[in-house]
């Protein structure tokens, strides 16, 4: 229902030229009858069927207050239901016949807090509490209002009415004295009420946006950090009948689609997926429901049923670009690049002159190695928007990428001479000048980007880079503690906690190592360097069970992963933990590996293994092969490894671990 003003534009509300054209009645206000175009025929079927049944009333000298009361007050909720701003004066009718019904002054004041109209929302509500003591939902309303018009004691007296009055709705009224306080800067009191409706209605997770907001402007940084990180869909409800008949009043898929475009933006999750199985229900070959059960499944984090219903809606309606744009976000945020851009060309095919679309797309196309398809994308934006920044920025990062660091910082200077205190910008200057080589100009602009107010992410990546600076000077002591401050401000900094794993280990800190390269793969499992080197730090540390859990957890997902075999063979092989070590596994392994690739290294894993099972003649064997192979090919350094080990499985002993110094 919010948003009617915007549908009655849509729907072309007629002119007076067209008002309805229904006999006078006494002190009646006239009603415009709404254009229907765009509504699905059932809806207007029943709107039509309304209006004859109140025509024909409006006809009769005799009829009765109470019935045109009732005919005015069910149009009116139809088109409520529907958005067409012509339930207003309906609402009004009703209310001069049946002053006694509360139903419609209630209705036309929740149009009016619809509409913003707070002042008009506070007066209706208000007549409907006089008449109602008890009315919870119009106390609710009351309150909601009064707080827009800034009257918060008068708000804080109305909510705690309906806390003394109706625990059903005591989530609501904490919620509702929660966001008074904190409008009135009691912070503490603010927070106290905001848990509680929290403690009352956990899914209503938008909530901890405003605990997030309270505590840190009480300086709490970590809970504020801690409430910021559980902010997600999902406000708090209340009993409301009216509305519920509201719903009941429409007819056909187009109700139900409005219905769950309301509760996706306001992020209720359960009621819009409701809703669009209903709009399916209604009219099973919807697109729109489709899409919109897409981003309710995306909202829930169900990627894959998110990505089913996308799809049908592009499938239901190939030429929508929104349906096709929305298919491609899902697509990236499951990390299928190159399916997304396939969807996102399509989407800009369909309209070139979508901006959003061509500025994904550009990006997509940067992170695929294609910068000068996404220069262009960006320059094509430009033509349209020559102040767009997306595109600024992004044209910049495309010339990076192609090796203009000239043009591109010379490009993001001008844009800081327009938005100084941009620091997302600032920082692709730093990125662009190190890029180029100039590092003392680079660490100067992130030292500049820390200064200003940004998102911790951007933080995270100036400290990244301050790292990557550090390191290229020889300075590891400072890249480390620059990679520890960016994992400070965002934990999923994958490529800082790689860097800062590596140092730990080249510093023979291998337990602090290892429990880097675990956590970055618990947030990425597909993330191999930091497999195969967080299996490395593990056994240095002497936890040979976790290494060898690493590594075979790793081959269970990439079995084909000929390196992953060859590591784990060559572990299982020379692992000084007997409890560990597993000779006959690392013979499977190593000769899979040797079979599809017969390098000299992997032929020395099969030896080796063949020594960890007990078979030094077949370990002997294989190394007095290998080692001809070595020296026929002249090989000193690996003829001299060969013979080394050979020697030790003439004497029946194993091979030393590959990760111990030979």
């Amino acid at each position: 229902m919010i948003g009617r003003r915007a549908a009655a534009a849509r729907l072309g509300l007629a002119a007076a030229a067209l008002a309805l054209p229904l006999a006078a009645a006494a002190g009646l206000e006239p009603v415009p009858r709404p254009v229907l175009d765009g509504l699905e025929p059932a809806v207007e079927a029943r709107i039509a069927a309304r209006q004859a049944e109140l025509d024909a009333l409006l006809s009769r000298q005799d009829a009765p207050p109470a019935e045109l009361a009732a005919a005015f007050g069910a149009l009116g909720m139809l088109y409520h239901a529907h958005q067409l701003a012509a339930a207003e004066p309906c609402y009004r009718n009703a209310a001069e016949l049946a002053p006694e019904d509360v139903r419609w002054p209630y209705y036309l004041a929740l149009l009016a807090l619809e509409d913003g109209r707070f002042a008009d929302a506070v007066a209706g509500f208000a007549a409907v509490v006089e008449r109602r003591s008890d009315d919870v939902a119009a106390l609710l309303r009351l309150g909601t209002a009064l707080r827009e018009l800034g009257r918060l004691e008068e708000a804080r007296a109305t909510f705690e009415r309906v806390l003394a009055l109706d625990s059903a709705a005591a989530a609501a009224a904490e919620d509702g004295l929660g966001r008074t306080a904190l409008a009135a800067g009691d912070l503490p009191a603010a927070i106290a009420h905001l848990e509680r409706a929290l403690a009352l209605q956990p899914a209503a997770r938008r909530l901890h946006a405003l605990l997030a907001q309270a505590y840190r402007k009480l300086g709490d940084g970590e809970r504020a950090a801690a409430h910021a990180g559980l902010y997600g869909p999902g406000e708090v409800v209340f009993p409301e009948p009216r509305v519920a008949a509201l719903r009941a009043a429409a007819a056909g898929a187009d109700f139900h689609l409005v219905a769950g475009d309301r509760a996706l933006a306001a992020g209720h999750l359960e009621a819009a997926r409701e809703s669009y199985r209903r709009a399916l229900a209604a009219e099973p070959a919807n697109a729109r429901a489709e899409r919109g059960l897409g981003a309710v499944y995306e909202g829930l984090g169900e990627l894959e049923e998110a990505r089913r219903h996308f799809a049908a809606a592009v499938e239901l309606e190939p030429r929508n670009p929104r349906y096709r744009h929305a298919l491609a976000r899902l697509l990236l945020a499951l990390g299928e690049q190159r399916a997304a851009a396939d969807e996102l060309a399509a989407a800009v095919r369909l309209d070139p002159q979508d901006d959003a679309a061509q500025l994904d797309l550009a990006s997509v196309e940067l992170d695929l190695g294609q910068a000068a398809s996404a220069l262009a994308r960006y320059d094509a934006v430009l033509a349209r928007s020559p102040q767009s920044r997306p595109a600024l920025v992004g044209r910049a990062r495309s010339l990076k990428a192609l090796g203009r660091h000239a043009e591109a910082a010379a490009e993001l200077r001008a844009l800081l001479a327009r938005l100084p205190e941009d620091a997302a910008v600032r920082l692709n200057l730093a990125t662009a000048l190190i890029d180029g080589g100039d590092l003392e100009g680079g660490e100067e602009e992130l030292r500049r980007v820390l200064e200003l107010e940004a998102e911790d992410g951007v933080h995270a990546l100036a400290y990244h880079n301050l790292g990557v600076i550090a390191l290229r000077r020889g300075r590891e002591e400072s890249a480390a503690h620059a990679f520890a401050a960016a994992l400070e401000l965002d934990p999923e900094a994958v490529d800082a906690r790689f860097q800062l794993a590596n140092l730990l280990a080249r510093g023979g800190r291998y337990g602090e190592a290892a429990e880097h390269y675990l956590e970055l793969l618990r947030r990425v499992p597909a993330h191999r360097p930091a497999r195969l080197a967080g299996a490395t730090a593990l056994a240095l540390a002497g936890r040979y069970r976790q290494a060898a859990d690493v590594l075979a957890t790793g081959l269970e997902t990439t079995p084909e992963d000929l390196e992953l075999k060859h590591v784990l063979a060559s572990f299982l092989a020379s692992c000084p933990d007997p409890a560990v070590r597993d000779g006959r596994r690392a013979v499977e392994l190593a000769l899979e590996v040797f079979a599809a690739r017969p390098t000299l290294a992997h032929g020395e894993t099969v030896a080796i293994a063949h020594a960890a099972a007990g078979n030094f003649a077949e370990a002997v064997r294989w190394q007095r092969r290998l080692l001809a192979e070595a020296e026929g090919l002249g090989d000193d350094d690996w003829t001299e490894r060969l013979a080394s080990n050979l020697a030790r499985f003439e004497r029946g002993e194993n091979a030393p671990p590959p990760w111990e110094p030979r």
